[in-house]
């Protein structure tokens, strides 16, 4: 089902602050930011000075976490067996490696 494209500004600002208010309700679900949002109150999202307020995630907050943390803490998904883990697994090993050695 295409999405219907928004034909005014003002129709983009609507969409604009649902979507933030989705994303904060949705990234309050795991517990990695949820102890990182605490005061945060999603319906205030649309508010640009609100927005201002959350706290930025650093490449060093992410490299703190174990991979255990990283999937059972960060992660929203859940967990899947079989290929898909094992290459998110991997993906996340290139990323702290690259970054480890670029920076």
């Amino acid at each position: 089902m295409p999405l219907a494209l928004p034909k005014s500004r003002a129709e983009i600002t609507a969409v604009q602050e649902d979507r933030k208010v989705a994303a904060v309700r949705n990234a309050l679900r795991g517990p990695f930011h949820k102890q990182r949002l605490k005061g945060v109150d999603p319906e205030q999202m649309t508010d640009p000075a609100k927005w201002r307020e959350i706290p930025l995630l650093t490449k060093e907050d992410l490299r703190q976490l174990s991979p255990q943390q990283y999937f059972s803490d960060f992660c929203l998904a859940k967990p899947h067996r079989g290929r898909r883990i094992l290459a998110l697994r991997r993906r996340y090993r290139r990323a702290l490696f690259l970054s480890a050695h670029l920076y």
